[in-house]
């Protein structure tokens, strides 16, 4: 399959083949991310609570543990969604104004689908 970016995202064949890679890496962290976040929310059900106080520290902790996952899982679904436009060649245009997303910005947010201000 050819990874492709829209006909007027204003990206050459090498900026979308590193946009890719990025997006590729993003999500492979996001995997191990995600991975690791829902271990320890396993692994805090097996903890055997001794006393209130432990049981609040556990509290406050399974639920900062469980917003980072939910937070790694949202953008996880914007890196698979920006994978999918590359794909279909949908890639690079602002969804609000369709105009070109700047190489500079989808250098440091691949998965954006909007331009600066947008």
């Amino acid at each position: 399959m050819r990874l492709t970016a829209h006909e007027d995202a204003e990206l050459t064949d090498e900026q979308v083949r590193e946009l890719a890679g990025r997006l590729d890496e993003a999500h492979r962290d996001l995997v191990g991310r995600i991975d690791v976040l829902s271990a320890e929310l396993a692994e805090g059900e097996r903890c055997q609570i001794l006393d209130v106080a432990d049981a609040a520290r556990e509290r406050e902790s399974k639920d900062r543990t469980t917003q980072l996952r939910v937070r790694a899982k949202a953008q996880l679904t914007e890196v698979e969604a920006a994978r999918q436009r590359l794909l279909q060649g949908t890639y690079g245009l602002c969804e609000a104004s369709e105009e070109p997303i700047g190489f500079k910005r989808l250098r440091v947010i691949p998965w954006a689908r909007r331009a600066v201000g947008e």
